[in-house]
Order: C-alpha cells, then sequence, then structure tokens
C-alpha cells in the first residue's frame, strides 16, 4: 500500500474581480469535438500529470481507458451543463488545452452551490506558454456568470507551477496542505 500524498486547496471569493485573460485561446463546447476526440485530449495530459493519482490510474488501465473512464464519472459527483466544458485554440486553431467545471453536488450555501474544475490542463506540446492561467480564468469566468458561491480546486503539493497560477488568478490558499490516500 503507498502512503499517502498531499493536494493544497485553493479557493476564490466571488466578491473578488476576475482578472483579465490574455485574448490569445478561442474556446468553445468539449461537445464540438466529439467525445472520443475530447478522450483523445485528456489522455495525454493524464499520463503526463504531476498528480500521483492520475499516474496510478494510467499505470492501471492504460491512458486511453483511464482518460474515458475518468469522464464518464464526472455526473456522479458533479452538476454542470455541457456546454460549461470548454476546449481551447491557439491562434492557428490547434487545440491546446480544456477547463472542466462543476458545481460541487450538495455544497450549497446561500441557494448557490460551490463550484470547483473537474480538471483543467495543457497539453504537453503546449505546455510553457502560459495558457493554463487562460484556462483557469476561462473556468473561473464560467462559475461565476452561472452563481456558484465559492470556487475550490487544489493541487498537489509539488505542483509549483499550478500554485502560482492560482495565486496570479485571485484564489487564496485555503488551509495547510492535506494528506489524501493514493
Amino acid at each position: 500500500m503507498q502512503e499517502p500524498y498531499k493536494r493544497i486547496a485553493y479557493v476564490w471569493d466571488p466578491n473578488s474581480p476576475i482578472p483579465e485573460a490574455p485574448q490569445r485561446l478561442t474556446f468553445r463546447p468539449v461537445q464540438s469535438i466529439g467525445k472520443e476526440t475530447f478522450s483523445g485530449l485528456v489522455a495525454p495530459i493524464m499520463a503526463d500529470a504531476l498528480d500521483r493519482s492520475d499516474r496510478k490510474e494510467v499505470a492501471t488501465m492504460g491512458a486511453s481507458e483511464a482518460a474515458r473512464q475518468f469522464l464518464s464519472e464526472a455526473s456522479e459527483w458533479f452538476d454542470f451543463q455541457a456546454d460549461w466544458w470548454q476546449v481551447a485554440s491557439g491562434r492557428q486553431g490547434q487545440l491546446v488545452g480544456f477547463v472542466l467545471p462543476v458545481l460541487i453536488r450538495g455544497e450549497e450555501k446561500y441557494g448557490l452551490g460551490d463550484g470547483t474544475f473537474y480538471y483543467l490542463g495543457v497539453l504537453p506540446g503546449h505546455r510553457g506558454n502560459g495558457y493554463i492561467i487562460d484556462l483557469l480564468i476561462h473556468g473561473t469566468a464560467t462559475l461565476h456568470k452561472i452563481g456558484e458561491c465559492r470556487i475550490f480546486s487544489d493541487t498537489v503539493v509539488n505542483n509549483a507551477p499550478m500554485m502560482r497560477v492560482f495565486l496570479a488568478a485571485g484564489y487564496q490558499q485555503h488551509g495547510p496542505p492535506k494528506s489524501v490516500p493514493l
């Protein structure tokens, strides 16, 4: 049995301003590219993730099957509308990543659900261009428009680049790192 690993949570307060994202990506609903194509985008991101749980799933069943299974499980735990899930294309039309905002089922305050991201990621060949902040800001704006109360998200403690992105987008650390079973 492997030891637990640590994740660190971040929260965005809906009273905070949404930062301006560069206008270098074009967003469209995931359904515009089809289920199989989208699953094919998720697979290499899971395979190359810093998150040990993603790597474990990929090692157990392969990247393609891990991505298909992961995507099929979203509606078991979260509420969302299909058009909230977006893929992003660069200026030349190439797909560079995606953001999957959701509402946490059963988490309501003042009649509004708390939001999170089921997943967001930049394809390995497009990393290093800062696209992840564009995705996070776009997803934050999506959840803000639908009326969430707060947005919670987390990352593994060894993902320093993502921690910096959360802070740059106006998120605040929410408590100390927590151990999570693998």
